[in-house]
Formats: structure tokens, C-alpha cells, sequence
């Protein structure tokens, strides 16, 4: 698949020259998705997820209250919960009022923005 392709030279290109890429993919294929070491995860207009990769699991747990599923499914999965995604009811249901602020102006991502 050339995306395969694509996003793995431009990976092994930003290790060798030690620079970070900011790369807009939609529905991600899981071996273009697994080559990310972070992701960031918009949905109307708010970040849902921006973190490493190896995060997910968190996510999924604290957030999302479920287990994380196959990592086959998992592009799909997200894509889907971000097209269906009402961040206020998401922050209500994880108890999180970012910055201190009313929950209302939150943006559940900042729960997972480290």
C-alpha cells in the first residue's frame, strides 16, 4: 500500500534527521496507524486525544470506560466515537472539569494532553 510506504520513509526520515512531522491522515489503514508514536484526535472542533500511542489503553479505561479493542480495530473505533463524539456528555460521564473551569467550557482532552 503506498501510504505504508509514504508515512514509513517519512518516519525513518524524521528519526535520521531528528525533526517531528505533523501528518492529517483520514481512516488510517492499522499499518499506517501503528507507525504513529502520537496522535491527536479532533472531533467538531475539540481534542478528544492528543497523546502517545501507547496511551490508548488509558484512554479507553478512564475515558471511554471499556476495554481497548484489537488494535485492528482500533483507527476505525476512534474515527467512529469522534464522528459520534458530544463533549460535554463525555466530560460529565468521566467526572473531569479541565482546567478547573465549568465543565461546560472543558475539552476532554486536555485530560490526556501530557
Amino acid at each position: 500500500e503506498n501510504a505504508v510506504i509514504v508515512i514509513s520513509l517519512l518516519k525513518q526520515m524524521c528519526v535520521s534527521l531528528k525533526v517531528a512531522a505533523a501528518v492529517v491522515i483520514h481512516q488510517p489503514s492499522i499499518d499506517v496507524f501503528e507507525q504513529f508514536d502520537r496522535m491527536v484526535l479532533l472531533s467538531k472542533g475539540h481534542c478528544i486525544f492528543s497523546n502517545r500511542l501507547s496511551k490508548l489503553p488509558e484512554y479507553y479505561e478512564h475515558i471511554l470506560k471499556e476495554d481497548m479493542p484489537e488494535l485492528h480495530v482500533i483507527p476505525n473505533d476512534l474515527l467512529r466515537r469522534a464522528a459520534n463524539w458530544d463533549h460535554r456528555e463525555m466530560v460529565k460521564d468521566a467526572g473531569i472539569t479541565p482546567g478547573g473551569g465549568n465543565v461546560d467550557d472543558g475539552n476532554i482532552g486536555d485530560a490526556f494532553m501530557r
